[in-house]
């Protein structure tokens, strides 16, 4: 699937399909009804269309459906319930809902500079080279449409959910996922997934119960970097409750930029609120706790401490 950030086409807003089998782009799909949220604020407590039962061979799925998004109209979430209870959150529909305009009225750039002041000291040496203070967000490198590969971290059997929204990012707040309720609003993940999607082509693939799996396409790398590129990322709670990214990237040194070095600007949320990242060709130390620590600003970079 080919995915450009700039020459994305913005779709027609599409009603969710009626409870029962559906066929999407000539696919058929196990039957699914539109889930009502328990405790939503948006405009309709509709959250998204789910599958009853989990999808086989769904990662083989999710890429033709989000390539089809331009004209369904609909974005494709691979959903995984918790160990144990399956039905949990999205057969219950443990989802709070908020509108488009509650992600509009959310500046990713100062909440990430916000979230930076209050997670860091200016000078922790740990932080080299961003010692004085929140660098601001990386541009986005001049390339052309890319590949968008299936997130190898999504697993085979798990739902498949199908949120109306003309992009990806806005999926999240539309559904209201509340996996990061702890630290951060649906609205708030929203905002920054659409500052990614913008500048990286990263997009939203899969949801559970407290994880959000994206796709982000590599760069052509400048000259090989050490190890394969990651190109899926996650998001997960910590021990603290707040959501840590981490990547299933096979070689945590390695640089989807291609990059050598650690300078220029970071975008990240820091420690607990969206988690770690290494840029170049080496890892950033981890902090003392089990918080993480930032060194850079691509999501598909990142490995979260341990």
């Amino acid at each position: 699937m080919r995915f450009s950030r700039r020459s994305r086409p913005q779709p027609q807003l599409a009603p969710l399909p009626p409870a029962g089998p559906l066929e999407l782009i000539g696919l058929a799909v196990p039957p699914g009804r539109p889930v009502v949220a328990d405790f939503g604020r948006g405009p309709t407590p509709t959250a998204l269309w789910a599958t009853d039962e989990d999808v086989p061979h769904i990662r083989g799925l999710w890429p033709r459906f989000a390539a089809a998004h331009a004209t369904t109209g609909l974005w494709p979430l691979v959903l995984t319930g918790n160990p144990g209870q399956p039905e949990r959150p999205w057969a219950i529909g443990e989802l709070d809902p908020v509108p488009v305009s509650a992600v509009d009225a959310v500046d990713p750039a100062a909440l990430l500079a916000r979230a930076w002041q209050e997670q860091f000291t200016a000078g922790d040496p740990q932080l080299a080279p961003f010692q004085t203070g929140f660098p601001g967000l990386q541009p986005a490198p001049p390339e052309g449409p890319r590949v968008l590969s299936t997130p190898t971290v999504l697993g085979e059997g798990a739902r498949l959910g199908l949120v109306s929204c003309s992009r990806p990012a806005d999926a999240v707040a539309l559904t209201g996922w509340v996996g990061a309720i702890n630290a951060r609003s649906a609205a708030e993940v929203s905002a920054v997934l659409r500052s990614w999607e913008d500048r990286y082509g990263a997009v939203v693939a899969g949801l559970s119960s407290d994880v959000l799996t994206g796709s982000c396409p590599p760069r052509r790398p400048a000259r090989p970097p050490s190890g394969p590129p990651p190109r899926s990322w996650r998001c997960a709670p910590t021990c603290c409750g707040s959501p840590g990214w981490t990547a299933s990237a096979r070689s945590p040194s390695s640089s989807p930029s291609g990059r050598s070095g650690t300078s220029g600007s970071t975008d990240e949320l820091p420690g607990t609120q969206f988690g770690t990242t290494v840029t170049g060709q080496r890892a950033a130390p981890a902090r003392a706790s089990r918080r993480s620590a930032v060194t850079s600003g691509q999501p598909s970079d990142s490995a979260r401490a341990t």
